[in-house]
């Protein structure tokens, strides 16, 4: 909190005593500093670099000032890889501009980080900022949405774990010196007012954080005005609705101070703040749950200070905390909160000393993220506009075979980073991720540079990630046709590799023939030889060029379609087609095959089908007519119910109109035959069997048998031993048939 962070409420006026020429002088440096890189040729591509502190204060200085890499980190990965836990610092474009007190929360709906508001103390005149960006996958994006909260800093900004967006409360005004009491949703790409009948009292400096223990939103203290009283009231947002909590136990007042969900005993972890007195600020830890709060008792803490990040860290199972000021000392220890205890962490490259800071845990790219601070201990004071993440792991995309200053870009999970030197590069947590490499287009006709792997997956194990990106010259063949429409060119169109073999076909329609290829570009061929074989070193146009030849004419005439039906021919596999009873093509002498497909669509049930579907034909110097006859057909569906009871007839499909079909059916053994229900013009609807049915135009006929009905014995199954039995009972009376007629015979007289 720039110059009053020390008692956290000190007027803002203060800030005056800084002269102008010194902020002048501070400016003319940046100015300086960005013109003589812009000399020595620094790369303006976003880049990935651990800043010196001097490199952030550059950048802090100007919002699109982008700090040149190290000499180093082109060489070599820039994250610093050992033992240690490490910050990392994200430097790209575009970067949000320097500011202190800005707000930074992880929107659980919708996958990303959100920065919001903030005082920006290197414009002119100084003022506090309302502009909302989100960070994906190490990239930030500016969004404007249709309506946002007023500009405010030290805002109440945390994660409503019952819908995972975001919630903020009340905040300061600067130019107004007003405490706000105001209540925001962010969600989607929205923010939406809330409108309560009861409020925390207007404030800002509060500690907030989300209480999945009670689907809440927990607040606690803050400050009324810049010299008002300081709180030490709790409050729970749920379900649209504001709530104070009255515990039997409370921290002391405080503001500055920050909370944040300890996943590990699930509860909501508050450390230090002011109590609004010159250099009072605290240390103490406290924990609050369903019991309500409680102070922690710990052999070791962080010193006390206020304006510090906070936040979740789930990979640990505890908080996290880093800078923050007290008494005009600003420190950048970091130190992490588990199994009860506080540790300070061994960090390699930590972030410049600064409070003021927004510090949350990303989960989408599983880090902490820090961003923006001031530190007021020189004069003038020194705002920050960089990024940090903490435990990230650095993705570089190294490019081959682009030209130098080329902007070519990369998309890591849905996040774009660009770059005009060798390397695009991101910062993102432990997971797998999606990648695309995109298309280069230079200024040029029919030149481009494509990645030989344009897309893949990469798996982060803590560890920089390097991934080679080989782009290759490619040339645009464009072919064409002339006459139009008297042939095909093979290819049509294409993007062939610098010094790639290229085929190349001409195919005249009947009725023309090849005359000569006509090419225009470096390497381009003219001649008569088809197929080419072309190598392709540059952007080429290749026409091939047909001409006529003595044709005749061959007429197809159809009868039996009404006007106009769209009706065609296929002649040696080529399609043609017209609305008229005649279609004449031109063709040279020779042999050809002809088929004529069906036409449908006509109506429901209804088609034309040729009477001669295909054939053959020679032109031999005359014309020639092909008479196509059509016929209309119908479609007959044949069907049986239940599924089982029988069988019938005919089958299903097309038959001419005007035709004769014989409806016949069989029951089943246990079933019998009970009616036809017919459908359409011309069906039939009955009991007889054998029926006759004129086809009229679609039908359905269903036959339907009923179970249970005996059926004759020549319809049934007949047991084998019945039918054994049947059998020796006729052959026994046939034996004694026989006997008795041969018994007649002998006693008869001789005459």
């Amino acid at each position: 909190m720039r110059l009053r962070s020390a008692a956290h409420g000190l007027p803002r006026p203060a800030l005056a005593s800084i002269s102008r020429a010194t902020l002048a002088i501070l400016l003319v440096a940046v100015v300086s500093t960005s013109a003589l890189s812009a000399v020595v040729g620094s790369p303006a591509r976003p880049t990935l670099s651990v800043p010196t502190a001097g490199q952030a204060f550059a950048h802090a200085g100007s919002a699109s000032a982008v700090p040149s890499p190290s000499k180093g980190c082109a060489a070599r990965p820039c994250v610093a890889v050992g033992a240690h836990p490490t910050w990392t610092a994200l430097v790209g474009a575009p970067q949000p501009p320097a500011r202190t007190g800005g707000v930074l929360a992880y929107d659980a709906a919708d996958a990303f980080t959100l920065l919001f508001g903030g005082y920006e103390g290197y414009a002119r005149p100084h003022h506090d900022l309302n502009d909302t960006w989100i960070l994906r996958a190490g990239v930030w994006q500016l969004i404007t949405p249709p309506v946002s909260p007023s500009p405010r800093e030290e805002a109440a900004f945390a994660t409503d774990p019952t819908t995972g967006c975001l919630l903020l409360f009340g905040g300061l005004n600067d130019s107004s010196h007003q405490a706000l009491g105001d209540t925001w949703r962010f969600c989607g790409t929205n923010w939406t007012s809330i409108s309560v009948t009861t409020s925390p009292a207007a404030r800002f400096g509060a500690a907030a954080a989300p209480d999945p223990s009670c689907s809440c939103v927990l607040l606690f203290g803050g400050r009324v005005s810049t010299i008002g009283a300081v709180l030490g009231d709790t409050w729970r947002f749920a379900s649209g609705l504001w709530t104070q909590s009255s515990p039997g136990t409370s921290p002391p007042p405080r503001v500055g101070a920050q909370m944040a969900w300890n996943s590990a005993n699930q509860s909501v972890l508050l450390f230090g703040g002011s109590n609004g007195t010159a250099g009072a600020t605290f240390n103490d830890s406290w924990s609050y749950s369903s019991l309500g709060w409680h102070p922690l008792t710990l052999g070791t803490s962080p010193p006390s200070r206020t304006e510090f990040g906070l936040a979740g860290l789930p990979s640990a199972g505890g908080v996290l905390l880093t800078g923050g000021e007290a008494g005009g000392t600003y420190y950048n220890d970091t130190w992490q909160f588990t199994a009860g205890t506080w540790t300070q962490l061994p960090i390699v490259g930590a972030p410049p000393a600064r409070s003021g800071l927004g510090v949350a845990f990303d989960a989408a790219d599983n880090y902490p993220i820090l961003f923006g601070g001031e530190n007021a201990s020189s004069i003038p004071a020194v705002w920050y506009g960089e990024s940090w993440v903490f435990g990230g792991s650095q993705v570089r995309f190294d490019e081959t075979g682009l030209s130098p200053d080329t902007i070519w870009l990369v998309s890591l999970n849905g996040s774009t980073n660009l770059s005009t030197t060798s390397t695009v590069g991101f910062v993102v947590g432990n997971g797998s991720y999606t990648y695309t490499v995109g298309l280069v287009m230079p200024n040029a006709y029919g030149i481009r540079y494509a990645p030989a792997r344009p897309a893949g997956v990469i798996h982060v194990h803590g560890a920089a990630t390097r991934v080679p990106v080989v782009f290759g010259e490619q040339f645009y063949l464009r072919t064409a046709v002339t006459p139009a429409s008297t042939g095909f060119a093979s290819p049509l169109t294409a993007w062939v590799a610098s010094g790639g073999a290229l085929n190349l076909l001409a195919a005249p329609i009947p009725g023309f023939t090849f005359v000569q290829w006509e090419g225009q570009g470096p390497g381009n061929y003219t001649g008569n030889a088809d197929p080419l074989n072309l190598t392709v070193n540059a952007p080429l146009n290749e026409t091939a060029e047909f001409a006529p030849f003595a044709t005749f004419t061959v007429t197809f005439g159809e009868t039996g379609l009404p006007y106009p039906t769209s009706w065609g021919v296929v002649l040696n596999g080529v399609p043609y087609a017209t609305i008229s009873a005649n279609l004449t093509v031109r063709v040279p002498n020779g042999s050809y095959s002809w088929s004529a497909p069906v036409v449908a669509g006509v109506a429901a049930g209804l088609r034309f089908a040729p009477a001669l579907a295909n054939g053959t034909f020679t032109v031999g110097g005359t014309p020639m007519r092909v008479q196509v006859p059509f016929t209309l057909a119908a479609m007959v569906q044949v069907s049986i119910s239940p599924v089982g009871g029988g069988v019938a007839g005919p089958s299903t499909g097309w038959y001419t109109v005007g035709s004769t079909i014989l409806l016949i059916e069989e029951a089943a053994n246990g079933y019998s035959f009970s009616s036809w229900q017919g459908t359409g013009s011309g069906s039939y609807t009955g009991s007889e069997q054998g029926i006759s049915v004129t086809v009229d135009g679609p039908i359905s006929e269903v036959a339907s048998f009923e179970p249970g009905a005996t059926t004759s014995l020549w319809h049934s199954y007949v047991p084998v031993w019945f039918a054994a039995a049947l059998i020796l009972l006729v052959a026994a009376a046939a034996v004694l048939v026989a006997l008795f007629v041969q018994g007649r015979r002998r006693s008869a007289p001789v005459a």
